[in-house]
């Protein structure tokens, strides 16, 4: 795989190769973070907290369950109610992949923790998994 790393104008095409045991962006699956959601037990509250205090518009409101926010640079985030596999104050960061059926698999067969199996949400196929230290991570492709 080549990049172009750039120079001032110019662009100079290089490749990635391994690092000793950091794997190079050929086999990398995770195509970026691309959305955070806060999560918390009350979103109504949390919703007027960023809207009233903070001038944040919402444009995905979901009444008690989540609310979707676009920053200025056009930067997506949410608040949630707090999942049962996640904590309740905590952030869920979603990893952009080109295949999420892919990336299951082949994370699966790396010995990934899997919290959920894919599925089909109202933005695109998702699924949960876990870090080294736990935590629950997710990993989708937006549909359409």
């Amino acid at each position: 795989m080549q990049v172009e790393e750039r120079v001032g104008e110019v662009s100079a095409p290089r490749r990635l190769r391994p690092l000793g045991r950091v794997f190079s962006l050929e086999i990398a699956v995770i195509k970026g973070l691309t959305y955070a959601i806060v999560t918390t037990d009350d979103v109504p509250r949390a919703r007027r907290f960023f809207a009233e205090k903070l001038g944040l518009g919402t444009e995905d409101d979901e009444g008690d369950t989540f609310s979707q926010f676009t920053t200025r640079d056009g930067s997506l985030w949410a608040v949630m109610k707090a999942p049962p596999e996640t904590p309740e104050h905590g952030v869920a960061l979603y990893l952009t992949v080109d295949d999420v059926d892919e990336a299951f698999a082949t994370w699966k067969s790396r010995g990934v923790e899997m919290v959920t199996e894919p599925w089909d949400a109202p933005f695109g196929r998702t699924f949960a998994f876990k870090d080294a230290d736990g935590r629950v991570l997710h990993a989708y492709a937006m549909s359409g």
